[in-house]
């Protein structure tokens, strides 16, 4: 879990450098890809509703690289 919270305060700082996540929806949009992009996962609009805090993201890509690596196997 530690990777994964390093990994997305690195995307968190390249996008948000003051550490607090903006509201501006282009600028989310472009995090979100990011994200997407860092854990090759895909994350949906209602997936993302409910994150309120980086913890929030590590938390939910740690349950989501989880299943991703239950379903390949």
């Amino acid at each position: 879990m530690k990777n994964i919270s390093n990994r997305v305060e690195r995307v968190v700082k390249k996008h948000f450098p003051d550490g607090e996540l903006g509201t501006d929806s282009l600028e989310l949009m472009e995090f979100i890809m990011s994200l997407e992009d860092e854990f090759s996962i895909n994350i949906s609009d209602k997936q993302f509703a409910d994150i309120k805090t980086v913890q929030d993201i590590v938390d939910r890509i740690t349950i989501w690289a989880d299943q991703a690596n239950d379903s390949a196997e």
